[in-house]
């Protein structure tokens, strides 16, 4: 449900809502879905770093590689 709500802010640009992904990952860790929008979100808010990171956990999680 999360997930669709970012969803739908994303579409509309609005970055703000669509930081709702944060709440997503707490229900689901590692959902490739919500890090990507959170990647997205961060992104369009102009969070160049936050967005970064996010996209570099979102290629970890995507190759399924585990934490050390």
């Amino acid at each position: 449900m999360l997930e669709l709500l970012g969803s739908a802010a994303l579409k509309v640009r609005d970055f703000p809502a669509a930081e709702s992904y944060r709440l997503a990952l707490e229900d689901e860790p590692g959902s490739g879905r919500a890090l990507w929008g959170l990647v997205k979100a961060l992104d369009g808010l102009g969070k160049k770093e936050d967005a970064a990171k996010m996209l570099a956990e979102f290629r970890r999680v995507w190759r399924g590689d585990e934490l050390n």
